[in-house]
């Protein structure tokens, strides 16, 4: 079975979907099947793509690149519809991981004229929150770039949670659902105490000798909370005097991070708040291994590889309802809150509360939700089955 599995931005610096694809391709070689990744890149970042991966060459995993212009439902790549033109249909089913872009919808539109069946990961892009913002461009990009007819289109689509397709309920579209969760190894998740500490306290001494710290480790930008993270975390900082909070993200909104900086910089945040992009590929292992709870105040989420990963680590979390976990509670692996400052601050108290033999036993539930529910061995079979049912449905329906 060959699938051709699409994402608009492989690049490594774009936090949890490229994982997801790398993934995806690797366990499905694994079982047999014959996947081939397709992604475009912007000006001056095919090199870091096309290395970024070394899985994908080891693994004889053929990764198709194309220039694109512009970026989000703006960014075109003629180059790349043109293949899908050609060589659509050589495969026998294809996965588009993403909903705005112009790339998607180039793609599904060539797939449904070679009659192959196609599915839509949307990564959260069709929760109520993230159609509100930028109205316009997803307008354009609905009506005019194909997203709609895309989507209308599509044979199926595949959600992370129940909660994630529900956000998209109201759309009225006729795909045929399907709930698969991300994938993690958990032999590659294991902390080693004290690695690279003395490192990170040494550039953040006000780190050092205090606890417990909490760690946010994902992207910079709007939707992920950081705002309501800090002035929830201002709220307690008197009650949690050693409390620390560290905030390590992945560069991506300069404006964004200009302002939250400046908010930890002020007289109630800054002897307890550390925000830095320095810690990405191996050293971002170094706030892992010093922390002592995860947090992740977003207000949309696909399905979380930050906090799957942090799980894995056996790290209790904290995070918002629109992360679409909230079954971390039930399994008491963590907390889960409002997406607000209200709520931020209460889950917040809620954590720094409990001993850190507490904490320390949530986050071991948590690594034994994620054996039991997200090992990407489990993933792969649900991801077989789906093509599976997707090519029947096309071949029953032509």
């Amino acid at each position: 079975m060959r699938i051709a599995i699409l994402t608009n931005d492989l690049h490594p610096s774009r936090g949890g979907p490229p994982r997801v694809v790398l993934g995806h391709a690797l366990e499905l070689s694994q079982r047999g099947l014959s996947p081939e990744v397709f992604a475009t890149f912007g000006p001056g970042e095919e090199d870091a793509t096309r290395t970024g991966w070394p899985e994908l060459e080891k693994a004889k995993i053929p990764l198709h690149l194309f220039p694109r212009t512009g970026y989000g439902p703006l960014g075109r790549s003629p180059a790349l519809s043109a293949h899908f033109a050609g060589h659509i249909a050589d495969f026998d089913a294809l996965h588009l991981h993403g909903t705005w872009e112009q790339c998607m919808a180039s793609a599904a539109r060539h797939a449904h004229r070679a009659k192959v069946p196609y599915v839509v990961s949307p990564h959260g892009m069709l929760d109520r929150y993230s159609r509100s913002q930028s109205r316009l461009k997803k307008w354009v990009a609905w009506n005019l770039f194909g997203t709609g007819r895309m989507l209308k289109q599509a044979d199926g689509a595949m959600f992370g949670t129940q909660e994630e397709q529900d956000e998209a309920s109201d759309l009225g579209l006729h795909y045929q659902p399907f709930i698969i969760p991300n994938g993690i190894h958990l032999d590659e998740f294991s902390r080693t105490a004290g690695e690279g500490i003395n490192d990170l306290h040494d550039s953040f001494p006000t780190l050092a000798g205090k606890n417990p710290l909490l760690l946010f480790y994902s992207r910079m930008h709007p939707k992920k909370g950081i705002d309501l993270l800090l002035e929830g975390f201002a709220r307690i900082r008197s009650e949690f005097p050693d409390a620390r909070l560290l905030i390590a993200a992945l560069a991506q909104d300069p404006d964004y991070e200009a302002r939250m900086r400046e908010r930890a910089n002020q007289t109630d945040l800054r002897d307890q708040v550390v925000i830095t992009t320095e810690y990405t590929g191996d050293r971002g292992r170094i706030p892992i291994n010093a922390a002592d709870a995860f947090v992740l105040t977003s207000h949309q989420e696909g399905f979380s590889m930050a906090i799957l990963e942090a799980m894995a680590y056996e790290l209790p979390v904290l995070i918002t309802h629109p992360c679409h976990m909230d079954e971390i509670a039930d399994a008491g692996a963590g907390e889960v809150v409002e997406a607000s400052i209200p709520g931020v601050e209460e889950g917040l108290r809620r954590l720094l509360r409990r001993s850190p033999e507490e904490r320390t036993a949530m986050g071991q539930r948590g690594r034994h939700w994620i054996e039991d529910h997200c090992t990407w061995e489990r993933v792969a079979e649900q991801l077989e089955s789906m093509y599976e049912a997707l090519i029947r449905g096309k071949k029953a329906g032509s």
